[in-house]
């Protein structure tokens, strides 16, 4: 029920198709506290690929609100679908997905990230899942740019 055309299709339709309940079961959902100072700000995502930033998808915040983000890594076709909502918004995007030649990945778990904190990472051979100080060969993050 989160991404735009679903939310309308449940609406109006009432009902959802397999291919897109398997696409609400395998997102991973993540709350996003936006400090007031930050108002304005573009919320992004930075794709790290052997240590080459990459940034891409977002959309402007509003300062003290939360947002709920979900993202899916749809492997087959090598893309992160994302969706996320806050008071008056809904955002949702593709983007190319940087963990295309990892040999190993982690998905972050569920609940509150900031911005500055990955949420996929991996490696040719292996990955740093906790308490993921060295760089990773392929990250995405979220990040702000100021306006």
């Amino acid at each position: 029920m989160f991404v735009h055309p679903l939310i309308r299709q449940i609406l109006f339709d009432s009902h959802l198709s397999n291919e897109e309940l398997t696409k609400l079961l395998y997102a991973s959902r993540y709350t996003i506290d936006i400090p007031a100072e930050l108002d304005g700000y573009f919320l992004t995502f930075d794709a790290i690929v052997d240590g080459k930033t990459t940034r891409g998808g977002g959309s402007s915040v509003e300062g003290g609100s939360t947002i709920t983000l979900l993202l899916r890594r749809n492997q087959q076709a090598r893309k992160i679908e994302y969706c996320w909502l806050d008071r008056n918004t809904v955002a949702r995007g593709i983007l190319d997905d940087p963990l295309s030649g990892a040999g190993t990945f982690s998905v972050k778990e569920d609940g509150a990230i900031t911005p500055g904190d990955w949420v996929l990472r991996g490696g040719r051979k292996s990955v740093q899942v906790y308490p993921a100080d060295d760089p990773a060969e392929f990250e995405l993050r979220l990040a702000f740019d100021d306006p």
